[in-house]
């Protein structure tokens, strides 16, 4: 992919755009569309007690067990 280098400002202007914008010309011509990145936010539904707990914890089936039974549908 081809990178194209931007001012300071133009790129401080992006950085903080809260939604998909249009890039224009000085004209107004639509050049293209700039989508900002998001960092999503991920919750981990589980606290670091569980975590620890469920990672301590054996068992579980024998993969050969697990695949004879998708093997049933």
């Amino acid at each position: 992919m081809t990178q194209i280098r931007l001012d300071a400002h133009l790129a401080q202007q992006l950085q903080t755009a809260p939604a998909p914008l249009e890039l224009c010309d000085p004209n107004g011509k639509i050049v293209g569309h700039f989508t900002p990145l998001t960092k999503a936010r991920i919750e981990v539904p589980f606290s670091e007690d569980e975590i620890r707990q469920s990672k301590q914890e054996k068992g579980g089936r024998p993969l050969a067990d697990i695949l004879a039974d998708l093997g049933k549908s």
